[in-house]
């Protein structure tokens, strides 16, 4: 039986030589699961940070009080940009990449976009949760909630 050298002899066995066979656009492969990975950590990452809980007496306006009760949860708005930002540099690098060395450029880039909305959305939503006084803004038993950057729910007891 004829070995694999003699059918193909351009053609290297994986098996043999340990390692893996060039693959074009390997590298770009490698570029966008970074970019998938960085995303999903991200993503876990904003998870963990944008949660908090801000509670106690509050007055209700109008001379009484009240216990306020607040809650930060992430925004799902947040894990959709993430996602548009993945989409959106798979399109860029179909559409605007020269060679592999743009294309890596561009998921790179993204990668840190990426990074910079996990944490600056966590940032702003956790800065606008703790700043807003328990009995309420801009009026007494009104909450304004961090909207894009932070879901907010308020429990309120007399």
């Amino acid at each position: 039986m004829p070995s694999t050298r003699e059918i193909a002899p351009h053609v290297t066995n994986p098996v043999t030589t340990g390692s893996a066979p060039a693959l074009p656009g390997r590298a770009l492969l490698t570029e966008s699961r970074r970019l998938l990975l960085i995303c999903l950590g991200s993503g876990l990452v904003y998870s963990g940070i944008a949660n908090a809980t801000h509670g106690g007496p509050a007055s209700n306006g109008s001379g009484g009080t009240i216990e306020v009760q607040l809650d930060l949860q992430p925004s799902p708005v947040i894990y959709l940009v993430i996602g548009l930002i993945y989409f959106v540099a798979i399109q860029s690098v179909l559409s605007r990449a020269t060679n592999e060395a743009h294309a890596a450029r561009i998921l790179r880039r993204a990668g840190r976009v990426v990074m910079i909305t996990a944490a600056a959305s966590a940032v702003i939503a956790l800065v606008w949760f703790f700043s807003v006084p328990l009995e309420g803004w801009p009026h007494p038993v009104t909450w304004i909630a961090p909207f894009l950057f932070g879901t907010q729910s308020v429990v309120t007891a007399r």
